[in-house]
């Protein structure tokens, strides 16, 4: 398909937005909310409150564990908005918005007009 410029933008402004909202707010966040619900029940049933518990404490090995994945929520976009933006920018090639690189013309010099450089200078003739 031969899309337009502004077509070509749009797919790629959807794609790159798609692509972080996916890795830094389900992907990575999911992935350590877990391990930190994981890691609080094991440390529980270590420290001898899980199945031991008289039976007042039997709710510390359930709610513990979840309170400690809800207290993790707002760390989620100190830890990974920043660095899973820059590393997104830099698979799509810039940052947010910013419009897809166009490839050079064919056959165009590095440096040369063609290629977005200065013109090049003639000397003036000895004369």
């Amino acid at each position: 398909h031969d899309l337009t410029p502004s077509a070509r933008a749009v797919r790629r402004a959807v794609l790159h937005a798609s692509t972080f909202q996916a890795v830094a707010t389900m992907l990575l966040p999911a992935a350590f909310i877990h391990s930190v619900v994981h890691a609080a029940q094991h440390v529980l049933l270590h420290a001898r409150l899980g199945y031991a518990s008289p039976p007042h404490l039997l709710g510390w090995r359930r709610w513990v564990p979840t309170g400690c994945g809800i207290a993790c929520i707002p760390l989620v976009p100190v830890l990974f908005d920043h660095p899973v933006e820059a590393i997104v920018d830099r698979a799509f090639g810039g940052p947010r918005g910013a419009p897809a690189a166009e490839p050079a013309p064919a056959g165009a010099a590095a440096g040369g007009p063609a290629a977005g450089g200065a013109p090049e200078q003639s000397s003036p003739a000895p004369g």
